[in-house]
């Protein structure tokens, strides 16, 4: 029962980690076009 616990306790957290990793991912492309658009 602990380990079906444990497996459930590190999937939230690789779900959580993968979330985040997108969420800066998404924010990547974001800050280059504010870059360009102030150096213009």
């Amino acid at each position: 029962m602990s380990n079906l616990v444990n497996i459930i306790i590190v999937f939230t957290n690789i779900n959580e980690f993968l979330n985040l990793y997108a969420f800066y991912l998404s924010l990547i492309p974001t800050l280059c076009f504010t870059k360009f658009g102030l150096s213009r």
